[in-house]
């Protein structure tokens, strides 16, 4: 709660009598409930500027406490520097460097926590100068508003971020035309081929850079049936 408060209103750091009483209770931090931990980390990540907080948590102790899994500052504050949105989960996704799955287990997310840092941890994006073809595929698999929140993650501060992130915003998402109901009436009777054969073709829909329709997409069944 300190930290929480100290992020949001502080304008000078902690005396010495402050700081001791910080470092004495580290060892303490263990008890508290995974649940009381997320819900202040998440308000000091939700602060307009988190970053001298967080940093006197790492320089305390604190930090590696409730964070075990590893942590990069210096990652937080480029992405604060760079006017990215005051997100809490954002800026954990660029703090930090461990384990999701474990970190989110831990401190017990909630599965939507959970799910959104994992896609925003995903691998880093392709460049802003990359043709629609290569956006088409990514929107494809990932909502396009996590596809912006990762810009950010990627660098996001200069004007081709700026660019990219209104081409992401105005792009409709591709949808992969087909269901099992269309390898059926192809004569495929039911059972684990339907799913192979949805799967390839989808895998050939996305190499084309997902523009193929419904009856391109059909042809394209017939020719890997007939192989």
């Amino acid at each position: 709660r300190f930290f929480r408060f100290f992020a949001r209103y502080a304008a000078v750091g902690p005396d010495a009598a402050t700081v001791a009483a910080l470092q004495g209770g580290v060892p303490r931090l263990g008890s508290l409930s995974a649940e009381r931990v997320w819900h202040e980390l998440n308000l000091i990540l939700s602060a307009p500027d988190p970053v001298a907080a967080v940093a006197l948590m790492d320089q305390l102790g604190v930090l590696e406490a409730v964070v075990p899994e590893g942590t990069d500052v210096a990652a937080l504050a480029r992405l604060v520097d760079c006017g990215a949105p005051v997100d809490a989960l954002l800026r954990l996704a660029a703090l930090l460097t461990g384990d999701v799955p474990v970190f989110a287990a831990r401190l017990k997310l909630s599965t939507a926590e959970r799910d959104r840092l994992l896609a925003l941890r995903a691998a880093p994006l392709a460049a802003p100068k990359d043709d629609d073809v290569t956006w088409r595929r990514l929107l494809a698999d990932t909502p396009a508003d996590v596809l912006v929140d990762r810009t950010w993650l990627s660098g996001g501060a200069g004007p081709e971020w700026s660019l990219l992130r209104e081409r992401l915003r105005a792009m409709p998402v591709p949808v992969f035309p087909l269901e099992g109901r269309d390898i059926l009436a192809l004569g495929i009777s039911p059972g684990p081929k339907v799913g192979e054969l949805l799967r390839s073709v989808r895998t050939w829909w996305l190499g084309g850079g997902c523009v193929a329709d419904v009856e391109a997409c059909r042809d394209e069944v017939r020719r890997q049936i007939t192989r």
